[in-house]
């Protein structure tokens, strides 16, 4: 026979369950949005009436075939339940934004090399880089 407290504390955990929120977390999803989109819906369905947390262990980009819809459904995600989804940078996100900014800075360096320096114009933000890939600034809003 159990003592009435074991049954009591069990019922109350028991109820306690269905507040608590399930975590995911995922990782290398590398431009595959079908499939992301595919998880997600997933982890609706096996959280039932749960709530859920959703986070994303970077790597969001290159390799698959749709990176800038994996990086513009991941702002969606964030933009509709900010608390409940978590998007952290990745290695290949980090490499984009350097490439991004390197490049930046040397075009900056050519223009500065190229005119006179009392000719600059001033305060003006650092020229964005022609072939910076497309998707550079949504990973910056991601971490």
């Amino acid at each position: 026979m159990r003592p009435v407290g074991v049954v009591r504390g069990a019922a109350m955990l028991q109820h306690e369950r269905i507040a608590l929120s399930i975590t995911y977390a995922f990782g290398d999803i590398h431009g595959c949005l079908s499939q992301l989109q595919r998880l997600v819906e997933l982890c609706e369905r096996d959280a039932g009436p749960q709530k859920i947390k959703l986070i994303f262990l970077g790597d969001y980009i290159d390799r698959g075939p749709d990176s800038r819809g994996v990086v513009d459904f991941l702002i969606d995600l964030q933009t509709w339940s900010p608390d409940e989804i978590i998007c952290l940078r990745g290695n290949h996100e980090d490499l984009l934004l350097s490439a991004v900014e390197d490049e930046a800075k040397a075009q900056l360096a050519a223009k500065l090399r190229d005119r006179d320096p009392l000719q600059l114009p001033r305060n003006k933000p650092d020229p964005t880089p022609a072939t910076a890939h497309r998707v550079a600034p949504l990973v910056a809003r991601l971490s």
